[in-house]
């Protein structure tokens, strides 16, 4: 399906594409093209946006892209649709995908020094197409000048503290964004590269930043190199996470990448660590749909989004490098079943245990894959404290995920990684921020196997749990007022809206099973339901709805997605 819709022409007021009047009037421009022509089957954002556009008079870089995350389920809308199927071709995908939605290279391991000190390293780029492609170029900008790169950066130490850098926003109409047609990344303060043209390795992966949270400013700055890995592992399908009728993520991980100590620096507080060795895990992953979310292309997959029961945003995700040599990775996405344990205060007691199935890929230190699932009981947990900048980033106390204990079901995995236990390396919550005022937990754990043995070393994140809404609405140059913020939440879907959905999709069943039979999806849990609830919140809706469509709800999109 094409969703290169006519776009209305533009008259461009501002002469400099930096400044905080061409931010502004690029939104003020997007906000009136979605308002002119909104889709029936999606809810209204008419009130929203009208409150954005009267606050969009001036907007910093920082402020356009805060703002973007508060758009609406149309904000999938003019961009070009993604692949049904992935077809990951390397050594090409690996450069920077600069027309999908979001994207980002995703760098996270142990390092150890020559003293036995231990640090945890999180460093990612992460990207942001601030218009739809064919919208930037009515504005004169290119697919690279129409970047914003957020760079993460975080340093956990063994024992001792944890650190993020004030993440550093870069826009590309600074001229400071440059990519190529390999591996490769630059931003303000960071970059990733490929250093020998036309090889994956070495790699170099390079950031540095303040952290704002203690009583005196905290320096940050590493310089890795990369040698080798395990291997390319393509994640979901053959690489699809999912990818339908137009949405979705293309996304593949390499394991196993090796660190030379020589030639790598982790410096903290002005203090250089000499580096002995290290084992860090990629991530790739762009698409569309994902952050902030989009409503589906297709109307028919509109209206079926509005016959399902909400869910929240989120999941739980595991990166982890094996002593074998080998990786494993799993991951359980939010459904709504996930509401008791999400957004839960600090000042209460901690939630109660979490037991939810997870899925993902095995892969020996041959660079075989394997697709593996299990169960995840998530019984610890820890409250958010920290802020890179207290200034603009406000720690609502909230419980999050601190650990989890494995069991995994299937034979291909050695036995001595199939039950095992996560082991965080600092008691912190090792919560950090996006710049955009979003806040997810990425922090440094060891796995710890039956005979209590460290088996390997990785990442455990977790997205979703932590509501921060307003802070991404005052980052954003909004008001907070109650009744701004309950302008900003996903809106209800309303009986009108529900019964015109259910008879649109009565009348185009087909279409929809056509739809998802071209699709490329993950493999799902082996003991995940088949039958998630259907409009349970609805009050009007028949108790018998999954009968009435002839079976269940497909859950369409998966991580992050509505």
């Amino acid at each position: 399906m094409s969703n290169h819709d006519s776009l209305p022409e533009v008259k461009i007021n501002a002469t400099d594409p930096n400044s905080d009047a061409a931010f502004a009037e690029r939104m003020r421009y997007r906000l009136t093209t979605l308002l002119a022509d909104p889709s029936p089957l999606l809810p209204s954002y008419e009130a929203r946006y009208n409150m954005m556009l009267a606050h969009s008079a001036t907007l910093t870089p920082q402020q356009a892209y805060a703002m973007s995350m508060l758009l609406g389920a149309d904000s999938s809308r003019f961009y070009p649709d993604m692949p049904n199927t992935a077809e990951l071709r390397f050594p090409e995908v690996n450069a920077w995908q600069d027309t999908a939605q979001c994207g980002w290279y995703y760098f996270a391991g142990h390092c150890t020094t020559k003293d036995g000190k231990t640090y945890g390293v999180l460093c990612m780029l992460f990207g942001n197409t601030l218009l739809p492609p064919p919208m930037a170029a009515k504005f004169g900008l290119n697919n690279v000048q129409n970047q914003i790169i957020d760079m993460q950066l975080a340093v956990t130490v063994k024992g001792g503290g944890f650190y993020q850098a004030n993440p550093i926003v870069t826009a590309g109409t600074t001229g400071k964004v440059k990519t190529s047609k390999a591996l490769h990344l630059e931003a303000d303060s960071c970059s990733v590269t490929s250093v020998q043209e036309g090889k994956l390795y070495p790699i170099r992966v390079r950031a540095k930043g303040v952290d704002l949270s203690g009583d005196k400013p905290t320096e940050i700055e590493v310089d890795f190199t990369f040698t080798s890995g395990t291997g390319y592992m393509p994640q979901g399908l053959d690489g699809a996470m999912p990818l339908v009728a137009g949405m979705g993520t293309r996304y593949y991980s390499i394991p196993g990448l090796v660190m030379d100590a020589a030639a790598s620096k982790v410096s903290l507080g002005g203090q250089q660590a000499e580096l002995a060795e290290g084992t860090f895990w990629m991530d790739h992953q762009w698409g569309l749909g994902l952050t902030p979310g989009g409503a589906p292309r297709f109307p028919v997959m509109q209206a079926v989004q509005n016959l399902k029961a909400s869910s929240p945003v989120g999941w739980d995700f595991f990166a982890l490098n094996l002593d074998n040599g080998g990786g494993l990775t799993l991951n359980s996405i939010h459904d709504p079943n996930s509401l008791k344990w999400v957004n839960q205060p600090g000042s209460g007691p901690a939630p109660s245990p979490m037991t939810v199935p997870v899925s993902g890929k095995y892969m020996d230190a041959y660079g075989t894959t394997f697709n593996v699932s299990g169960t995840l009981i998530i019984e610890d947990w820890a409250k958010t404290e920290s802020s890179p900048n207290p200034a603009i980033y406000h720690n609502v106390e909230t419980w999050v995920p601190h650990g989890g204990t494995f069991a995994l079901l299937e034979g291909v995995v050695p036995e001595r990684y199939r039950n095992f236990t996560l082991q965080h390396l600092s008691e912190s919550a090792q919560a950090l921020w996006y710049s955009q005022g979003a806040r997810y937990v990425e922090a440094a754990v060891n796995l710890i196997g039956t005979s209590g043995e460290i088996v390997g070393k990785g990442y455990q994140e977790a997205v979703g749990y932590v509501d921060t809404i307003v802070n991404i609405a005052s980052l954003a140059g909004l008001p907070t007022t109650p009744e701004v913020i309950a302008l900003l939440r996903k809106p209800a879907v309303t009986p009108d809206l529900f019964w015109k959905s259910l008879a649109f999709y009565l009348g185009n069943s087909t279409e929809f099973n056509a739809l998802l039979a071209a699709g490329s999806f993950p493999p799902a849990p082996r003991t995940a339901s088949d039958t998630p609830p259907v409009a349970a919140s609805n009050p009007q809706a028949p108790a018998d709805i999954t009968t009435m469509l002839g079976g269940a709800i497909p859950d369409v999109y998966g991580k992050g997605f509505i």
